[in-house]
């Protein structure tokens, strides 16, 4: 009965005990699981903690639901507060093209608000077209001169632009003027 280790069997000795050395966190926490899983299956578990941790659960989502509601709260204000700035830019807009056509009124002749109608209501027209259409009172006395004071100062105020094929047409401030003054209705 006495034996001997062999070398092969004092190899593999050694070797798992390697392995269990090296291997011993992970051991640990195999060994500590299987005794937590033993403890609930065969014993009595203390449900005070778990109360505790369900009341601390509660306590954490109505803190995180409060925030979430005050969060919300801030939302909606600056969402009105966005919605109120929102009207007074409107309104200062509106201030701002009253003045802007007021002024176009009191500037631009007659002349220049028919020339600006009949764009209108031909759009895409050459300059050339544009102005041999154009009706000046024969008081008048240089024609091809206030026409082409009439063009610049319908181009020089945005009122008419320009597209790539060198074709004008009336912007949407030259419509609003029309409409401010009642020449179109849309």
């Amino acid at each position: 009965m006495n034996q001997i280790m062999t070398p092969t069997s004092f190899a593999v000795i050694i070797i798992t005990c390697f392995f269990i050395y090296i291997t011993k966190e992970s051991w640990r926490e195999v060994v500590k699981r299987a005794a937590i899983i033993i403890k609930n299956k065969f014993f009595t578990i203390d449900t005070t903690k778990d109360e505790q941790r369900k009341v601390q659960k509660i306590k954490k989502s109505d803190k995180e639901s409060r925030i979430a509601r005050q969060f919300y709260k801030e939302v909606e204000q600056s969402q009105e507060k966005i919605k109120e700035l929102e009207k007074r830019s409107n309104s200062i807009f509106e201030l701002w093209k009253f003045y802007m056509f007021s002024y176009f009124n009191l500037y631009l002749v007659l002349s220049t608000k028919f020339a600006l109608l009949w764009l209108f209501n031909n759009p895409n027209s050459t300059k050339e077209i544009w102005l041999f259409n154009m009706t000046i009172p024969q008081s008048v006395q240089n024609q091809q001169l206030e026409k082409e004071a009439i063009f610049n100062a319908l181009i020089s105020n945005n009122l008419v632009l320009k597209n790539v094929q060198d074709l004008y047409f009336v912007s949407n401030i030259g419509i609003d003027f029309l409409k401010f003054i009642g020449f179109v209705k849309l």
